[in-house]
């Protein structure tokens, strides 16, 4: 368990190194599905703006091999486990609500379970946006559905399910008004606990 850069406590980590078990195939299931949104886009230039240890950095690193990735995280112990697996990975220390590129610097911008963390979501996704040109891929839990599955493996009973470090929960209507308020949605992306959208910048 680590303490995010919102002084929030997270274990974002373990989820992605489990060896097998119901979590490991429905992440398999994830991966696969975000991927095959994201290929046809063929960006020459990739944000993963909260990064944390970089394990969605590395599916995205996988899948565009031509691809200039760029990672951003506010926890440096993260960014640097993430560039001691993967040196030819530019990584950034960073605020995602005030973050250090240039308007429509990144073809595509990806965050993914991280919205939920933050206590300004619409002002870390008005970021997103001011730095993609054009498209933004956002993944959440979708409530209740992640909250049921926590309490289904026994977890978080005392918090009703609710992932320590979660601020926000979005059912799909709720995520889906967060989105529109800064970007253009072109696609709703079943990711089953999680929800997805692949949207364009206003800018």
């Amino acid at each position: 368990m680590h303490t995010d850069s919102y002084g929030q406590q997270t274990d974002n980590a373990a989820k992605y190194t489990q060896r097998s078990g119901v979590e490991r195939r429905l992440l398999s299931r994830f991966r696969t599905r975000m991927l095959a949104e994201l290929q046809p886009l063929r960006p020459a230039t990739i944000l993963d703006a909260g990064c944390g240890e970089g394990y969605v950095t590395e599916w995205l690193a996988s899948a565009f091999e031509t691809s200039e990735i760029t990672a951003v995280d506010g926890r440096a112990d993260a960014l640097a486990a993430l560039a001691d697996r993967n040196p030819n990975i530019h990584v950034e220390e960073s605020d995602l609500s005030a973050l250090p590129f240039a308007d429509a610097s990144f073809e595509l911008v990806v965050c993914t379970e991280v919205l939920e963390h933050v206590p300004e979501p619409l002002a870390v996704l008005r970021e997103l946006s001011r730095v993609s040109a054009p498209h933004v891929f956002i993944t959440v839990p979708h409530e209740p559905f992640f909250r049921i599955g926590n309490l289904t493996a026994g977890r978080y009973v005392s918090r009703l399910g609710s992932t320590p470090g979660h601020v926000w929960t979005w059912s799909a209507r709720d995520f889906r008004r967060l989105i529109r308020a800064e970007a253009e949605p072109l696609g709703w992306v079943s990711l089953f606990p999680w929800q997805g959208v692949l949207a364009r910048s206003r800018g």
